[in-house]
């Protein structure tokens, strides 16, 4: 899967902020909250997550925001992609 995210990536470089050298877009694709939802789950910070995907650190965190739900009896607060891709649709 790292490999087709890089490829993805090297696509969209035509896209690219210059200011900030980030990919513009307006939404994360599914693969990309696929990829979110492990990391968040090991450990990672949103930081190491945008570096990772090459988007800003405020769009990883707006995701996250968006996609985490509420488990046992709202206990628990998790990130779920498909949360996140619903939320857009």
């Amino acid at each position: 899967m790292a490999s087709f995210l890089c490829k993805k990536i090297l696509l969209r470089e035509y896209h690219r902020n210059l200011s900030t050298g980030f990919i513009i877009e307006p939404h994360l694709s599914f693969e990309e909250r696929v990829i979110i939802q492990p990391r968040l789950k090991d450990g990672y910070s949103i930081r190491a997550i945008a570096r990772e995907l090459g988007c800003s650190p405020s769009t990883i965190s707006y995701e996250v925001r968006r996609g985490t739900v509420s488990l046992y009896h709202g206990k628990q607060k998790r990130y779920k992609a498909d949360q996140g891709k619903a939320f857009i649709k």
